[in-house]
């Protein structure tokens, strides 16, 4: 019964210096408006028609020395490593296609958590997703919008995740509807209620 006990003590005291290193670590961070650089979303184009195929991109820039993670991690065990990007429901637009995550992956092992291989993307990166908008959309000045849910981390700390609703901006043209690839014509039709 010693021994549990010897072992508890050493443990609570262990937990304490680690979370009296870590306060003194977070106190040290820098900004977090300082980190978080800039966080937009955009389109390809601007005017745009009723059936037309464009890309909605999301750029996140971070100070230098920071990182941001994919949409899904490949190992399990890294899965608390992750933004979340969602469109809500819209008339206007309808997305097509996987989201596209960013190019400039960099993989790194963190066997305190007992991942081999988590995705993480040093400065940032632009996501894209494609998106058709509906043939039912009006003339006019349209949003689309864009939820975020940003994780970010240096090599000793993380942010917590923080919600970004963002907002791209289009102008849907008058004119007959352009017509639906044959690859996204049933994901249109379904979105339509048809």
């Amino acid at each position: 019964m010693l021994v549990p006990s010897r072992f508890l003590i050493l443990l609570l005291l262990i937990t304490a210096c680690e979370l009296a290193n870590n306060k003194l670590t977070l106190g040290q961070m820098d900004d977090p408006e300082e980190i978080v650089q800039k966080v937009e979303a955009y389109t390809d184009t601007t005017e745009v028609k009723p059936g037309q195929l464009i890309t909605v991109k999301i750029s996140v820039q971070l100070k230098a020395g920071w990182h941001t993670y994919p949409t899904q991690q490949e190992e399990k065990g890294a899965n608390s490593f992750v933004n979340k990007i969602s469109f809500p429901k819209s008339l206007d637009i309808i997305a097509v296609d996987k989201l596209m995550e960013p190019a400039n992956a960099k993989f790194k092992a963190e066997p305190a958590i007992r991942v081999k291989k988590m995705a993480y993307y040093p400065g940032g990166g632009v996501w894209e997703q494609k998106v058709i908008i509906s043939p039912k959309a009006t003339v006019g000045e349209k949003t689309i919008k864009v939820n975020m849910t940003l994780s970010v981390c240096d090599k000793d700390n993380c942010l917590p995740p923080k919600k970004i609703p963002l907002e791209a901006k289009i102008k849907v043209q008058s004119g007959s509807p352009l017509p639906i690839d044959a690859k996204y014509q049933d994901t249109v039709k379904k979105a339509l209620g048809h």
